[in-house]
């Protein structure tokens, strides 16, 4: 697996998110065809699904991050007695 290391690299586009979420068909065909890697039809869709559920997790963290610090610079409301 280690002496595979760079091929992973280079067939996955450098692990970037955005561009394994945007595989299809052709590419995973493409990959599956590839003798540098492991060729497991399920362990590539997984990977695809982890790019996506990455992504998903990364635009609904920082959409909560937004919400969280618009709320924190809101002054707040002292009750006068």
């Amino acid at each position: 697996m280690l002496r595979k290391r760079e091929r992973y690299r280079e067939v996955f586009d450098a692990f970037d998110p955005e561009k394994v979420a945007s595989y299809g068909a052709k590419k995973v065909k493409q990959l599956l065809a590839d003798p540098g890697i492991i060729r497991n039809r399920l362990k590539i869709a997984a990977t695809i699904s982890n790019a996506r559920e990455f992504l998903e997790s990364s635009k609904n963290s920082a959409a909560s991050t937004r919400t969280s610090g618009a709320l924190l610079r809101r002054p707040s409301k002292r009750l006068e007695t």
